[in-house]
């Protein structure tokens, strides 16, 4: 036998009368996906002060005055030491990642070809030969070729390379180079 006490029996008349029966009640929690939503990114400084605040007055407490989820917060807390170190150097203050953040590279296969880019661009850049981003493609392109191509373990079937512009730009990004 259930006990309903009048406060629930009274919500349930209100709720009655506000959505009568047949109606459709529409309930956007916001933590079902993350689809659409606006993905921030927060300076070493900013993660050390939530890190402090937290310490104060509590994860959830930190979390609510960041604008962060509460596990954002506890990794940080994690990571305090590192954080601390980075923010004590000079170009650490403006970073928002650690070292050895990020994508990884996709096999040790791909480790070989940057290295093989990298001493390549430098030695194309010391005989003061023009290089575009067209040419490391290609270049890459023909090096990857002279792999072997591995085979990608979980899906089990050859690994296919593509020096599209996209990843000319990002190796170039990764390594600091520069076509000036």
């Amino acid at each position: 036998m259930t006990d309903f006490s009048l406060e629930s029996v009274s919500m349930a008349i209100h709720l009655e009368e506000a959505f009568p029966s047949g109606s459709t009640i529409v309930c956007d929690t916001g933590a079902q996906s993350g689809k659409g939503k606006k993905r921030n990114s927060y300076d070493i400084i900013t993660k050390l002060e939530a890190v402090a605040y937290s310490e104060l007055k509590g994860k959830r407490a930190a979390a609510r005055k960041f604008g962060v989820e509460v596990k954002r917060v506890r990794e940080w807390c994690s990571k305090k030491a590192e954080l601390t170190y980075k923010a004590s150097t000079a170009d650490g203050q403006k970073r928002k990642r650690l070292d050895g953040a990020g994508r990884k590279p996709l096999s040790e296969k791909t480790e070989e070809l940057e290295d093989f880019m990298l001493e390549w661009f430098y030695e194309m850049k010391r005989r003061k030969e023009c290089v575009s981003v067209k040419a490391i493609g290609k270049k890459a392109e023909s090096v990857w070729q002279s792999y072997k191509r591995p085979v990608d373990k979980e899906h089990n079937n050859a690994f296919d390379f593509k020096a599209s512009r996209g990843w000319v730009i990002s190796f170039m990004k990764r390594h600091g180079l520069s076509l000036k």
